[in-house]
């Protein structure tokens, strides 16, 4: 496989994600991901609607990953440069400031989003038990979550015939 780094919007555009009553927080509610300490415990971690230190923290966080795997995928040659945008250095991406994108993300484009991250995120041992991967893992199950035709969704099948055209799906209480 290959990877690169990922463009500061798409790092933006996943944090708005998850700051989003669209998607990530709902109801106004912080959006959450656990977490692994090392020593096998787990806590969680929240991303407030309107928290700038918060959201710069995990776009941070989410983007120092994504160099973490590039630069075990390609070791650096000492000029701090990475395959992907030319013009960041590993310093520059350090001090990464979110910066909210304007417009309601949809759970399609964040889905794509999350996929391409993941990537070019990958490269690297620690990646299974990474925090990104953790946050990302939670932005995907709510995006999936405000898919159009989830609520209507059956959450246990019980019609042999539930994939047939013309079959309504009816909302079912979980």
């Amino acid at each position: 496989m290959s990877a690169y780094i990922v463009s500061r919007e798409h790092i933006d555009a996943l944090v708005t994600a998850a700051q989003s009553r669209a998607i990530g927080c709902a109801n106004a509610s912080p959006f959450r991901w656990w977490c692994s300490n090392g020593a096998g415990e787990r806590f969680v971690k929240f991303l407030q609607m309107h928290d700038q230190a918060g959201a710069t923290a995990a776009g941070r966080m989410l983007w120092l990953e994504n160099l973490k795997s590039v630069a075990a995928r390609y070791p650096s040659d000492g000029s701090g440069q990475r395959p992907g945008p030319c013009d960041l250095t590993d310093e520059e991406m350090a001090s990464y400031e979110f910066k909210q994108l304007p417009g309601t993300p949809g759970p399609v484009i964040v889905l794509q989003a999350i996929k391409g991250l993941e990537y070019q995120s990958c490269e690297h041992d620690d990646w299974e038990s990474s925090e990104a991967k953790a946050f990302l893992d939670a932005l995907r199950d709510a995006c999936i979550r405000v898919l159009p035709g989830m609520d209507a969704a059956p959450w246990e099948i019980t019609d042999r015939y539930v994939f047939e055209p013309g079959m309504r799906l009816r909302a079912v209480r979980r």
